[in-house]
């Protein structure tokens, strides 16, 4: 989505939207597939009421905060992934915590080193970093 906003930003919001909807379904199926040999079926639920609590409450935040800035919004949507990730690591291992850090830094110095092209190092680093560390991630059981 990233990497779309960057060379079309007049259809970032759109594709945004896309992106949100395809990931949470693809989430969903692959949290399902993973269940599927047997798994507690309560603790699902409460992951994703915590997902949806979370993303409740950024959402709440920013509509208070009222960025006028579209990347502002990405930039702390992107933090709260990070974060979401570095305290997974503290209960569940390293890699989500080395996941939320590599998230973090490319937030912050993509923000502070290349405004101009946040979505594009966001697309790349961010979206990159997701991407291999989920097929990372599934090694770590």
């Amino acid at each position: 989505c990233n990497l779309v906003e960057q060379a079309v930003p007049l259809y970032g919001g759109a594709i945004w939207a896309a992106g949100i909807v395809f990931g949470v379904l693809a989430s969903f199926m692959v949290g399902r597939r993973m269940r599927a040999g047997g798994g507690d079926h309560r603790a699902a639920l409460r992951w994703a009421a915590s997902v949806v609590a979370i993303f409740a409450g950024m959402t709440a935040l920013l509509w208070i905060l009222n960025p006028a800035d579209p990347m502002q919004i990405n930039a702390a949507f992107s933090l709260m992934v990070a974060t979401a990730y570095a305290l997974l690591g503290i209960w569940r291992g390293g890699r989500f915590l080395l996941l939320g850090f590599v998230i973090a830094l490319a937030v912050v110095a993509a923000w502070a080193r290349f405004h101009d092209f946040f979505p594009l190092v966001m697309g790349i680093i961010g979206g990159g970093s997701l991407i291999l560390g989920g097929w990372w991630l599934r090694e770590e059981k």
